[in-house]
């Protein structure tokens, strides 16, 4: 653990230095006009985005303005929710929290939604059960075997996923291609008709939901952007970091809450 936070903290000093070499107050970075290929907004420098939270106090808001973070909470599992129309998941996401659902399935308590999310993600993302028992050993090396049937038996309750995933599947091998509503897609590098490569079995689902969540978050900002008081600043992922006017800040505040509801309603009812 020591050596990971050196290593982070390692990175974000180079970050930290390159902002100061500036020389300027007021720092305007360089976007990729592409972005990833999920079409996620990405900075390419300075690399802002990456970040950690505990190093972003470097960030002030202009005099008479203050910061306005919103953020996607379980943004991925719910559009996961929505797409494959899995009962179950749609329930437990519009009930409470998912991740706080896993860590009581998992360890009799909220408290580990950290590790949870990145369990949840990765089964997401076609990790297997074997796999994702050594996430929890590297976490709580006492775990004993049983963990693995609790994985198991939390995420077999939600039947929809796997038919969810063989369809895309198909669609990949039919179509040469997968992708989002909004028209964004990836296609196949392998010419066999057949049977897909590992390496497409693991973007497939990511390349849908991700694609997903990134346009209904550039939705977000589109609409956001009309009024001219709200400065969109840095995107972070399933987040924007947004300035506004600290008189009236409330009034704004709802007005982006609005906006990040309507755009993920839109695409995920």
């Amino acid at each position: 653990k020591l050596i990971y936070e050196f290593r982070k903290s390692k990175k974000d000093k180079s970050f930290l230095l390159k902002f100061g070499a500036v020389g300027h107050q007021k720092i305007y970075p360089i976007f990729d006009c592409i972005g990833t290929v999920t079409s996620r907004i990405l900075i390419k420098d300075p690399f802002i985005q990456q970040l950690r939270k505990s190093s972003r106090d470097i960030f002030e808001p202009e005099v008479g303005k203050t910061f306005i973070y919103a953020d996607y909470g379980q943004f991925e599992p719910a559009i996961l929710a929505d797409k494959s129309n899995d009962e179950k998941l749609i329930a437990l996401y519009n009930s409470g929290d998912v991740y706080e659902g896993l860590s009581l399935t998992l360890f009799g308590i909220k408290d580990h939604r950290k590790i949870c999310k990145i369990i949840f993600l990765s089964y997401m993302y076609g990790m297997s059960n074997d796999s994702l028992f050594k996430i929890v050993k590297e976490f709580f090396p006492n775990s004993g075997s049983d963990i693995s049937e609790r994985i198991n038996d939390f995420f077999v309750k939600f039947i929809s996923l796997k038919p969810y995933k063989e369809s895309l599947i198909n669609e990949l091998l039919t179509t040469q291609k997968v992708g989002t509503g909004f028209g964004n897609f990836r296609y196949r590098e392998s010419t066999n008709k057949d049977k897909l490569w590992n390496k497409e079995k693991r973007w497939l689902l990511s390349q849908k939901i991700q694609g997903t969540a990134s346009l209904i978050l550039k939705q977000a900002i589109i609409d956001i952007n009309k009024n001219k008081e709200i400065e969109f600043l840095i995107p972070m992922h399933d987040a924007v970091l947004f300035q506004v006017p600290i008189e009236n800040s409330e009034h704004y505040r709802l007005i982006i809450q609005e906006a990040f509801a309507n755009s993920f309603i839109k695409e995920c009812p």
